[in-house]
């Protein structure tokens, strides 16, 4: 049996040596290759995040679309329209503000009153002075103020008389001088039956 074993060592050892270290080094060259076999994922923007659409991150504090602050107040830079300013005719003097100015109003009840509501019936004024009247129709229809004789007035004689000419609404304004004059002076509206109605009233000359 040993001199068997020792002719098969004789005939196949100069195979097998050569085949087996064949199979230890393929084993050791598998055991040694490299291990990065698992390749990690490319990252890529989310659908709607800051790269996807393009928009830039805002600032802390501030929207991105309207440039105000989270406090609701215009960012620094922003134009802010300024308020609206009041109308002239919202009670500025119409001579500026001078001491020689009567301010009426024509109602639709078809009185003639100061700005107050209170009706005027009697102005002073001083003579030789040239006063500026500034006459407002708040009624909606038609009046007119003029001044002069009260024989003119009560005649509705407009060629003699100083006024503003019928108007439906807003204010007019005109002057007149008070002079040395013999007959008594007033004032009134000439539109017919206002006149009668008590649209009317009288100067008293200092």
């Amino acid at each position: 049996m040993r001199g068997m074993e020792k002719r098969l060592r004789s005939l196949f050892g100069p195979v097998i040596v050569p085949l087996v270290a064949a199979l230890v080094f393929a084993a050791c060259a598998s055991a040694a290759g490299p291990g990065w076999t698992y390749v990690p994922p490319v990252a890529t923007p989310q659908a709607g995040g800051p790269a996807a659409s393009g928009l830039a991150a805002a600032s802390p504090g501030t929207s991105a679309t309207t440039g105000r602050t989270a406090g609701g107040g215009a960012s620094a830079g922003a134009s802010v329209a300024p308020a609206s300013s009041t109308s002239a005719a919202s009670g500025a003097p119409a001579s500026g503000g001078s001491a020689n100015e009567i301010d009426l109003v024509e109602t639709a009840s078809l009185q003639i009153t100061d700005p107050s509501g209170k009706p005027v019936t009697n102005i002073t004024v001083k003579k030789g002075q040239t006063y500026h009247f500034k006459v407002t129709n708040t009624a909606g229809f038609v009046h007119d103020l003029y001044v002069g004789n009260v024989s003119d007035l009560e005649a509705g004689n407009i060629a003699n008389l100083t006024g503003t000419g019928d108007f439906t609404s807003g204010t007019r304004t005109f002057d007149y001088t008070f002079n040395d004059s013999s007959a008594p002076l007033g004032f009134g509206c000439m539109v017919p039956g206002h006149y009668q109605a008590g649209m009317k009233g009288t100067f008293t000359i200092q």
